[in-house]
C-alpha cells in the first residue's frame, strides 16, 4: 500500500528511471535527441529537481519519448 502522505516523485527521477535507463540513453544522448536549445546543464537541472517542467519542456519530452505533454505537466 502506498502511503497517503508520501512526497511526489520528481519528474527528473521519472525521466531517468522510466525512460533514459530502459532506453539505454545517456543524458548527453538525450540532449542530442531533444536538439534545439537543449544543453546538458538544463537537463541536469531538471533531473536534479532544480528546474521544473514547463509547457515547452513537456512538449519536447513528449515528442522525443512518445508520451503526452499532459503526462509531464501532471508530474
Amino acid at each position: 500500500m502506498i502511503p497517503a502522505n508520501r512526497k511526489p516523485t520528481e519528474p527528473g527521477k521519472i525521466l531517468v528511471e522510466e525512460f533514459l535507463i530502459p532506453l539505454k540513453l545517456s543524458q548527453s544522448d538525450f540532449v542530442k535527441l531533444l536538439g534545439g536549445t537543449w544543453t546538458q546543464p538544463k537537463l541536469s537541472a531538471i533531473i536534479s529537481g532544480k528546474k521544473s517542467i514547463t509547457k515547452k519542456i513537456a512538449l519536447d519530452f513528449a515528442k522525443s519519448l512518445g508520451t503526452s505533454p499532459e503526462f509531464w505537466m501532471g508530474l
